[in-house]
Parts: C-alpha cells; structure tokens; sequence
C-alpha cells in the first residue's frame, strides 16, 4: 500500500484500500486475513479515489459476488448508485 494511497478503517474490523500488488482495492477483514472482497474492474474508478457508489466486489475464496454501497453520506441524506448524497428531509 503506497503512503500516498486512499485508505478507510472501518468502526471495528475492517478497512479498505489499493492494493497496489493485485492492481485492485480490497475490503479487508482484520480478524481474519483470509477474509477479503476484492473490487471488479472498473475502469472509470480511480486508484486515488475511495469507490464509493454501488460496485461489484468478489469474495475471497468464492466465485461469487456481491453488490456493496460504499456511502459517506449523512444519516439524513440518501446515497445513489455513483456515491452521490441527495437530501431526504
């Protein structure tokens, strides 16, 4: 993970970040560093820009995959599919 590189700890136990070595970000457990999801190809996501929006992540271990929102939107705001917030109230 290169210093210059975008990173989020989660509450408890987890965070997300690029992966530089896979060429991909990757939503990491930290009680179990088995435990990972990594983000499909995306080419209009940036290495410099945390994915929020609705995007695909692959389980690790798995072939299958699930839908995720990243959001940093407030609790009285709504996030759309591309991460951007909208008022509610």
């Amino acid at each position: 993970m290169s210093i210059f590189s975008p990173y989020i700890h989660g509450i408890q136990n987890s965070e997300i970040y690029f992966d530089a070595g896979n060429n991909a970000w990757r939503l990491q457990s930290l009680r179990n560093e088995g435990r990972h999801l990594i983000l499909l190809d995306d080419p209009s996501l940036s290495t410099d820009i945390i994915p929020l929006g609705n995007h695909q992540w692959s389980a690790s271990g798995a072939s299958s995959t699930r839908m995720l929102t990243l959001s940093a939107c407030f609790p009285s705001r709504f996030t759309c599919r591309d991460g951007a917030c909208v008022d509610i109230g």
